[in-house]
């Protein structure tokens, strides 16, 4: 239970403040792009240091960094909290994404040693165990939407970093009480720091790229050198390591994990930027309030939490591959129907679409997750953690500057009131997001047909 409220903390912290950046920015007076680095601070830091947090995770105890993380979490919350400008709240939010990724692959390692492998009942409880975390990490982003609406339409955009705190706290308390094993690294006796710091600098230029995408040209001198950066540190990375790689090349070489991983990274291209969307068409099209705006996003959460229940029970009748294949049908086809918003009812434009949606999403997310973990050797799982949240990160990036790009593009060219061009924009943008589910099918066939296990 205190790992799974940990990831769902994590998750829900890259979301909560969707709907409270316009109050955080009347309140401090900031102008919109320093605004959008409240947000993206905790994106780029989380995103940029997952690789590396979990090879610590394998190399110094996987316990050990979830106390360290959720300590760190708590005071970076605290700092936002009473921030008084931008300056303080940015850091605080880049803090906080450190520690997110000290956590996150901490809790893949340590249900690894919670569930170990056996027979069919103790793979059927570590599915289940791996399961609930896919269904938080489903759950989580739409949830962020809905508590940091409520909590700022109640108490303001400060409680929204405060309520970590708490929280934060009770958990790296209730840490003590996980037993602290010892890791088996294979082979990993010290951290390569030269490859660690190329490629974690690699993938938070390359973050930053794709946050910063839709505020600069595609083909300026700027976002083409940093992506030019980026390659070279990969280059480098690789060309000039020194003992045990950073990522362990079976973890690239198994094809089931390589698979997951790519269906990751495709479906987090359109999990949270679809929820993104439609709390902007509730705010600025049918005038909802923040408190408004959340409590209609309540539905994809129920629907992601019924699925994902029902989905480690059907891992195995059906299959890590064939559940991942309904799920994404399903998901296309509540996306589909949510392209066709045009200013009509909440219950047959949002509310119904958004339903189909959480249940696709639920079963692709329990399947992942699972598929991308379970079968990663001993020593290597808080890697394989890493690796799996470092697709979520970089997908979720992506689809945020395409959403946002597309939206623009198409409204700026299309004809009639505000909110007939808006919604526009919102539609196209949906529609695009069509094509990486697509991929992520294509991907899905690599993953294992039966309910995966540890090799």
């Amino acid at each position: 239970m205190t790992l799974t409220v940990m990831q769902f903390l994590l998750i829900l912290d890259s979301s909560i403040l969707g709907v409270a950046l316009p109050a955080i920015q009347d309140a401090l007076g900031l102008p919109s792009d320093q605004a959008a680095w409240v947000y993206n601070a905790y994106m780029l830091s989380y995103g940029g240091c997952l690789l590396i947090g979990g090879r610590l995770a394998d190399l110094t105890g996987p316990v050990r960094m979830l106390r360290i993380g959720m300590v760190l979490f708590a005071a970076a919350s605290l700092a936002g909290g009473v921030a008084p400008g931008s300056g303080t709240l940015v850091s605080a939010r880049a803090v906080q994404g450190i520690a997110a990724a000290l956590v996150a692959p901490a809790v893949i390692a340590v249900l690894t040693d919670l569930f170990p492998d056996g027979d069919a009942e103790a793979k059927s409880r570590r599915n289940r165990a791996f399961g609930s975390i896919g269904a938080v990490s489903a759950v989580g982003g739409s949830a962020g939407f809905f508590l940091g609406g409520a909590l700022t339409g109640l108490w303001g955009w400060r409680s929204v970093f405060l309520f970590n705190v708490p929280v934060a706290l009770a958990l790296a308390l209730a840490c003590w009480r996980i037993p602290a094993t010892e890791r088996r690294t294979g082979g990993l006796r010290t951290l390569p720091w030269f490859e660690a710091t190329a490629l974690t600098t690699a993938v938070t230029v390359a973050v930053y790229v794709l946050l910063t995408i839709g505020t600069a040209q595609f083909y300026s001198w700027h976002t083409l050198a940093l992506a030019g950066l980026a390659i070279v540190l990969v280059v480098a990375a690789r060309r000039f390591r020194s003992g045990e790689p950073l990522i362990p090349p079976g973890l690239l070489s198994d094809r089931g994990i390589r698979s997951a991983d790519l269906v990751c990274l495709l479906v987090n291209v359109v999990s949270g930027p679809t929820i993104l969307v439609v709390s902007l068409y509730m705010q600025r099209v049918l005038a909802y309030s923040p408190m408004e705006a959340g409590l209609a996003i309540v539905a994809i959460t129920m629907a992601i939490t019924a699925s994902s229940l029902l989905a480690s029970r059907l891992i195995g009748r059906l299959g890590l591959r064939r559940m991942t294949m309904t799920g994404l049908i399903v998901w296309a086809c509540g996306l589909l129907w949510l392209s066709r918003i045009d200013l009509g009812s909440y219950v047959m434009e949002i509310l119904g679409p958004t339903l189909v949606i959480g249940f696709g999403s639920g079963l692709v997310f329990v399947a992942f997750t699972v598929t991308a973990t379970v079968g990663a050797p001993a020593g290597e799982t808080g890697a394989a953690g890493g690796l799996m949240n470092t697709s979520q990160q970089i997908g979720a990036s992506v689809g945020a500057a395409v959403v946002v790009a597309i939206a623009e593009a198409v409204s700026r060219r299309a004809d009639g009131s505000w909110e007939t061009v808006l919604t526009s924009g919102y539609s196209n943008a949906l529609l695009v997001l069509l094509i990486p589910l697509a991929g992520a099918a294509m991907a899905a066939r690599g993953m294992p047909a039966g309910q995966g296990g540890i090799r």
